[in-house]
């Protein structure tokens, strides 16, 4: 198997997910500061009303806005994080399409709905 540099550069990585260019267009472009939450946004993240705080004690961090990079696949519990998120009042914005696969075997049905 190619190396993972090379195996991305071309064209390894599917054309939805677009966390790379939102982190680029973040920092860069906004000049903003901002976390990849990956899955410290289940193991980490709690609500505190309509915040999502990084629950860390190293950089216990609040959010008011969470960015869902496009993705074909998300685990049910991340997807039932940011749900929860934004039924408290959070804002979520996806970038590209959302996620119709489930990480757990046998249930994607679950997430796409």
């Amino acid at each position: 198997m190619p190396n993972a540099v090379a195996w991305a550069r071309e064209g390894g990585i599917p054309a939805a997910t677009d966390y790379i260019e939102l982190g680029e267009t973040l920092f860069r472009g906004l000049r903003r500061d901002f976390t990849f939450l990956t899955r410290a946004l289940v193991d980490r993240c709690v609500l505190d009303g309509r915040q999502l705080v990084l629950n860390n004690a190293v950089n216990r961090e609040r959010y008011d806005v969470l960015f869902v990079p496009g993705a074909d696949t998300l685990s049910l519990a991340a997807a039932q994080k940011i749900h929860d998120f934004w039924a408290a009042g959070g804002t979520v914005i996806a970038t590209g399409c959302l996620p119709s696969k489930s990480a757990e075997l046998g249930h994607d049905r679950s997430c796409a709905s």
